[in-house]
């Protein structure tokens, strides 16, 4: 493996302040190539190709435990943050709803949710038309994902997903940055953390506490477990998170993606009006939309909403011709992987051309994970991929959306992968 020093210099400034820009960097300059990034005496071992992408997450899977970096501990111990018997557990207790979750019902409230995200967008423009389309699109994907896989209604949408950025914000700080990169804490931040998650933490105790009066669901299950050592509040606030943040991600991606080529968005356009005609989406609609499909894929790939997968060795191993000690962080880089030329020509362009169908061909299968893969695969990934088609159809459909500013792209991780500043468009109805 090649070595990467990243104690001091220019690179360890834009490890520590531009992590993402760096791990598109790297996949440029060593594309398919597995690094050693080195922070004083401490490493990281940088991913960036299938193969070992597979060992660590299929092949020798129970060697290598999450890690979470500086967002460990921010949300307490949930299935998004355990390992072992007691990931199990919690897998056992949820999954058996989200998995029953029907695409219908995904259509269903998403149709609602986007058509008033449009509504959204729309009353919030600016004089020149501007808007920020992250809000809304993190408000719909909320509600999708609290109705449909989580089975609760009503609630508080804006003020949860402030909770949760200002949560989000202040873990993202210390995300990856070990050792002599390690960012300073503030007394003002702390506070503000602090704040956020006890307001989190008592709207879901309101909701834990009205689904235990109701009928049997997943969040009463939940609420149930807690005599069983289970932390409800912990456990609902990963869930509402994992299902909603990086959705709305890829949604606020895909907008910017359409935005930058006008062409691809009419002729997309006109595919969705052709397949839906004047009525509201409905499922079967989806199947006929392969185009739109294979574009959702592409978002995913330039821009997965994950960049990267943090594990770390429980006992030594050996990849390729590297040993790996136990305790060695290790960090999976989603981007190097959908960035490689080898599997993805020219691999910051949009090309549908690559899924025939709509779907992903089977050499890439292992090159293309937005999901991750392995037995921690996303447990939501068929909601998330059914509402992204959803959603892209209602918005473009109903609205045109255009570059408003020339800013260099740059990006922020704060847990999924955002544009630093937000996702600013200019929008029209269509």
């Amino acid at each position: 493996m090649h070595k990467v020093d990243l104690t001091a210099g220019p690179l360890a400034g834009a490890w520590r302040n531009n992590t993402i820009g760096t791990l598109y960097e790297f996949a440029k300059r060593a594309p398919g190539t597995s690094l050693r990034l080195s922070i004083g005496a401490e490493e990281i071992l940088l991913i960036q190709d299938a193969e070992t992408t597979r060992h660590i997450l299929r092949t020798n899977a129970r060697n290598y435990a999450k890690n979470y970096g500086g967002f460990l501990g921010l949300f307490g111990e949930s299935r998004l943050t355990s390992d072992g018997v007691r990931w199990e557990r919690l897998r056992d207790l949820s999954q058996p709803y989200i998995g029953a979750a029907r695409s219908a019902d995904v259509v269903r409230v998403a149709n609602r949710s986007f058509v008033g995200a449009v509504q959204d967008l729309l009353d919030a423009r600016d004089g020149e038309g501007r808007v920020d389309v992250e809000p809304a699109a993190n408000r719909a994907a909320a509600t999708v994902v609290s109705e449909v896989a989580l089975g609760f209604g009503a609630f508080d949408v804006a003020a949860t997903i402030e909770d949760f950025r200002a949560i989000l914000r202040y873990g993202s700080r210390g995300h990856w940055n070990i050792g002599g990169a390690q960012v300073a804490d503030s007394p003002a931040e702390r506070a503000r953390f602090e704040a956020a998650r006890a307001n989190l933490q008592r709207r879901i105790r309101t909701v834990l506490q009205t689904a235990a009066s109701g009928p049997a669901g997943l969040v009463s299950d939940i609420g149930a477990a807690e005599s069983d050592g289970v932390d409800p509040v912990s456990e609902i606030a990963s869930l509402l998170f994992a299902g909603f943040d990086t959705t709305s991600t890829a949604i606020s991606w895909g907008l910017f993606l359409l935005a930058a080529s006008p062409d691809l968005q009419s002729a997309l356009r006109a595919d969705v009006r052709r397949v839906m005609g004047d009525g509201p989406l409905v499922p079967e609609a989806l199947e006929a939309l392969p185009q739109l499909a294979a574009f959702r894929n592409e978002v995913l790939r330039i821009f997965p909403p994950i960049p990267a997968i943090g594990r770390t060795a429980l006992a030594v191993d050996r990849l390729g011709d590297e040993e790996v000690r136990a305790g060695q962080p290790v960090m999976i880089s989603i981007i190097g992987l959908h960035h490689d030329p080898a599997h993805f020509a020219a691999p910051a362009q949009v090309r549908l051309a690559r899924y025939p169908g709509g779907r992903l061909p089977r050499e890439l299968t292992g090159h293309h994970l937005p999901f991750s893969d392995g037995h921690r695969i996303c447990a939501g990934a068929r909601i998330a991929n059914v509402e992204l088609l959803a959603a892209f159809a209602i918005l473009i459909d109903r609205l045109v959306f255009e570059l408003a500013d020339t800013r260099p792209l740059e990006f922020e991780w704060v847990a999924s992968l955002r544009r630093r500043g937000g996702t600013h468009l200019r929008i029209r109805p269509a």
